[in-house]
């Protein structure tokens, strides 16, 4: 932050999720890829801009979102077809809803240990994925 031009003071980090989420131009019916293993913030900040949260499992040793399941669910999502709609909620899994690929990804950084940056900024960059970082 330093050398900043403008900063935003927020009342909770949630806030300030929810306004990455909103300057990231995330709306309705954009997928957002996350991990589960956090706090409820993390998915309500997508749930807010009435976007859809896709849920990827963790590294067992890290904790932190895995970085391969991400590049398998980008891929199939951007594919399309019944290998993308096993990466969504249950509810949307057999309805009409329209896919489409991906429009950020949300790693959690849990309890102090730093998510592995390099590959998911990778697939971000590859895939056009905004990316916001939330440290719990």
């Amino acid at each position: 932050m330093w050398g900043r031009r403008h900063a935003i003071g927020v009342s909770s980090g949630t806030a300030g999720l929810h306004l990455c989420v909103i300057a990231a131009g995330i709306g309705e019916g954009d997928l957002v890829i996350t991990t589960p293993f956090s706090f409820v913030a993390s998915a309500n900040v997508i749930l807010y801009e009435r976007a859809i949260p896709v849920f990827v499992d963790i590294d067992p040793l890290t904790l932190n979102i895995n970085p391969g399941q991400v590049a398998e669910a980008v891929h199939d999502l951007c594919k399309g077809g019944r290998a993308a709609r096993r990466w969504l909620p249950p509810a949307l899994r057999e309805s009409r809803f329209r896919l489409r690929p991906p429009k950020a990804l949300l790693p959690v950084h849990v309890f102090g240990q730093p998510a592995d940056m390099d590959p998911l900024l990778e697939i971000a960059r590859s895939y056009g994925l905004a990316v916001i970082e939330d440290a719990v």
